[in-house]
């Protein structure tokens, strides 16, 4: 950005500059091993749902209405509710300043 002194008011002033935006390659698809991998990782982390579902749905729903009126149940879910926020917010607490820290200064290797 370029700037001048505005000599009526006496402070910098700042002229905007012309930005042309990044651009996506067009019509690149990523390779097909890689999309075999993601699925292969995508199923075997829905095991544990499916698993879940499929006991769920074998139990019928007096067994089910039994477990989750459990006394432990609304510990366990504030726990996991607790955690969950913990970790979002550590997360916000970490990623926005790196993110505005990389989008605000040059990288030696960034070309790579």
């Amino acid at each position: 950005m370029s700037q001048r002194v505005d000599e009526r008011v006496g402070h910098l002033a700042v002229e905007p500059v012309a930005v042309e935006p990044m651009r996506e390659p067009v019509g690149r698809r990523p390779p097909r091993i890689l999309l075999l991998l993601a699925l292969v990782a995508c199923a075997i982390a829905s095991i544990p749902l499916v698993y879940l579902l499929v006991r769920v749905g074998s139990s019928g729903l007096d067994d089910a209405v039994t477990v989750l009126g459990r006394p432990r149940v609304p510990l366990l879910l504030l726990n996991t509710v607790s955690l969950a926020a913990a970790v979002t917010s550590t997360c916000v607490l970490v990623g926005v300043p790196t993110a505005f820290l990389l989008a605000r200064t040059r990288l030696r290797l960034r070309g790579m």
